[in-house]
C-alpha cells in the first residue's frame, strides 16, 4: 500500500495512505487540522521511505529465545528420557533366557521323576527329610529378573513416553520458530 507524507505547517510530515485522500487529519505534533488531498494530487506529495515503523513492523527476527530455549531443554529431555527408556528395553528383550516361563511351569519341571520313584526311594526321602528338615531353596535367579523386568516395565514405557512426547514437542517448536 502507497504511503505519502503529507507536509504541516508546523513543519511534520504525517505519513498518510491512499484511504485517506479528501479526509481531515490533525497533526500529531501540533494538533492543527490538515487536509489530506483527493486521490489525484496524492502524487504531488513526497513518497514515504520504506523503513517507515509500518514497514519495519513486518521484518523477521528469527526466533524467540524463549522459543530457543524450550527448544532445547525438550531436546535435552527426549535424549535423557529416550536412552534411559531404550537401555531399559534393550536389556529387557535381549535378556538370555526366555521371561515367559511360569512358576508352576518351574515347579512341574522340579518334580518330574518323583512319581516314578520306587517305594525304597521314597521311603528313604522321607526318612532324609525327616531327620533333616525341608532344605531352603532360594528362589532362582529367573524369578528375581522376571519379577525385577515386571516391576521396571512401567518405568520403562513412562521413560519412552515422555521421551518421544518431548522429542515431538522440540521438532513442533522448530517448525514453529521456522514459521515466525
Amino acid at each position: 500500500m502507497s504511503q505519502f507524507l503529507l507536509p504541516c505547517s508546523c513543519g511534520a510530515k504525517i505519513p498518510i495512505s491512499r484511504s485517506q485522500a479528501g479526509m481531515t487529519l490533525p497533526c500529531p505534533q501540533c494538533g492543527t487540522s490538515v487536509e489530506v488531498p483527493t486521490i489525484r494530487h496524492l502524487n504531488s506529495l513526497e513518497p514515504a521511505a520504506s523503513s517507515s515503523p509500518i514497514a519495519r513492523k513486518h521484518v523477521s527476527r528469527g526466533p524467540s529465545l524463549a522459543l530457543r530455549m524450550i527448544a532445547g531443554i525438550l531436546l535435552l529431555l527426549s535424549i535423557g528420557f529416550l536412552s534411559y527408556g531404550g537401555i531399559m528395553a534393550y536389556e529387557r528383550w535381549t535378556f538370555p533366557v526366555d521371561l515367559k516361563m511360569t512358576e508352576e511351569d518351574y515347579i512341574k519341571d522340579m518334580t518330574v521323576g518323583l512319581d516314578e520313584l520306587s517305594p525304597a526311594s521314597t521311603w528313604d526321602t522321607w526318612n532324609n527329610l525327616a531327620d533333616n528338615g525341608l532344605m531352603n531353596i532360594e528362589t532362582p535367579t529367573y524369578f528375581r529378573y522376571k519379577r525385577g523386568f515386571e516391576a521396571a516395565a512401567p518405568k520403562m514405557y513412562t521413560c519412552l513416553g515422555v521421551g518421544f512426547a518431548s522429542f515431538f514437542g522440540f521438532i513442533l517448536s522448530v517448525f514453529l520458530s521456522r514459521s515466525r
